[in-house]
């Protein structure tokens, strides 16, 4: 009788698990599909290096507003043309 205890017992617990991770990979799939994308342009710099301090401020901007979202994000850099 005992034996048969300890086997259902570890049954259920297997069965726990099963489900608890299910449940769990279920919800990482449904959290990725709930991302938003933003589209970002910054204005082209002819005069390089020359206001530094205030492209150093408004990349701080960027980020500060960023990162008000409590989400986590990720940049992605795209290069119209291969050149220069």
């Amino acid at each position: 009788m005992f034996i048969i205890s300890v086997v259902i017992i570890a049954l259920v617990l297997i069965g726990g698990i099963y489900f608890f991770l299910r449940l769990k990979e279920k919800r990482v799939i449904q959290d990725s599909l709930q991302l938003k994308l933003f589209l970002v342009r910054f204005p082209r710099n002819t005069q390089e290096g020359k206001e530094l301090k205030k492209e150093i401020n408004l990349s701080e901007q960027l980020f500060s507003n960023l990162l008000s979202f409590k989400v986590p994000f990720v940049f992605e850099v795209a290069v119209p043309y291969v050149g220069k």
